[in-house]
């Protein structure tokens, strides 16, 4: 048998700037009081900020390249928005791959090699809807609540790919806008 060890780093950062491991976020504010556009501003003033409060990436660990079976993994997003109580709706994306540069293609590069891993990230746990920006391929996903916020990120790593042996990795970048 001939594994592989696929991590996928999906990258998220802060607006403000704080690094979470292995995500990086941009979170785009549009004030919704006040009667004019905004990017954040008080609570007072009617407007909306959210923060990441953590995140785990996809890692989908050893891929068995003989297995006629799915690797899968699943990471998560969770945020929270104030003012407390104020119900708000959310579109969350998730890019292009970095190596494809395809939403619904999206691959892992071998680290100092080159081959590609081919896998796909889901709304879903069935592997139904791709994620994606809903522009540019796949479907962007809309949440509406108050407070807290988690999501749930499914990764699906195809079968039977014949890959050498070695570390796989891409990134994606998630935009959470509100």
């Amino acid at each position: 048998m001939r594994f592989a060890l696929a991590a996928l780093a999906i990258v998220v950062g802060l607006a403000c700037g704080l690094l979470l491991a292995q995500v990086r976020l941009d979170a785009f504010a549009q004030g919704k009081g006040g009667g004019g556009k905004g990017g954040g501003g008080s609570a007072g003033g009617g407007s909306v900020t959210c923060t990441v409060d953590s995140a785990t990436g996809v890692a989908f660990g050893s891929y068995d390249a003989e297995s006629g079976v799915a690797q899968t993994s699943t990471g998560q997003l969770n945020f929270s928005c104030k003012p407390k109580g104020k119900s708000v709706s959310v579109k969350i994306t998730i890019s292009a791959s970095t190596v494809t540069g395809s939403i619904t293609d999206r691959g892992m590069r071998e680290s100092g090699g080159g081959d590609v891993l081919y896998y796909n990230l889901f709304q879903d746990q069935r592997g139904t809807v791709v994620w994606g920006d809903g522009a540019t391929g796949g479907s962007e996903l809309v949440v509406t609540g108050a407070d807290s916020f988690s999501v749930q990120i499914y990764g699906i790593a195809y079968p039977n790919q014949q890959v050498s042996e070695g570390v796989y990795a891409d990134v994606v970048q998630i935009t959470i806008q509100f």
